[in-house]
């Protein structure tokens, strides 16, 4: 876990992102134990940022703080995940309903014009009446 070049960000954020980072990558295991010292010695930084950066992960439900041992990782569970994309699914169906709503003649016709994907050949096009994809070898 180190910092990245501190650029225009202050330095708390800096710390929230490499400990955020530090959490989805394993580095920082869930259900462990750290304290403020650790995380800031970590990083080379003083206390405060590190405290601050903690604080917002506990925001967020990243990590929990107990009282005089320091701030645990949370682990997340298959009911979370469940629940996360249960919401992403309201969301997003939401989403595409609005979308259908305000689109004109030309959106629905060919809603992959612009569609690209890293195994298609750049010759590969997608085709205006339909969901298919067309590759020319010329």
């Amino acid at each position: 876990m180190e910092l990245a070049n501190a650029g225009r960000k202050n330095l708390a954020t800096h710390v929230y992102e490499a400990v955020r980072a530090a959490i989805a990558s394993g580095e920082l295991t869930p259900g462990s134990l750290y304290s403020v010292n650790t995380i800031a010695a970590r990083l080379s930084v003083s206390r405060t940022p590190a405290r601050e950066a903690l604080l917002k992960l506990e925001d967020q439900g990243m990590v929990r703080f107990e009282r005089n041992k320091g701030a645990r990782i949370l682990e997340t569970s298959v009911h979370d995940l469940i629940e996360l994309f249960s919401l992403r699914i309201l969301l997003d169906t939401a989403s595409a309903y609005r979308a259908t709503q305000n689109a004109n003649a030309a959106d629905i016709v060919s809603p992959y014009a612009h569609c690209t994907l890293p195994w298609m050949p750049s010759s590969a096009r997608w085709h205006a009446h339909g969901n298919y994809a067309s590759v020319s070898a010329f």
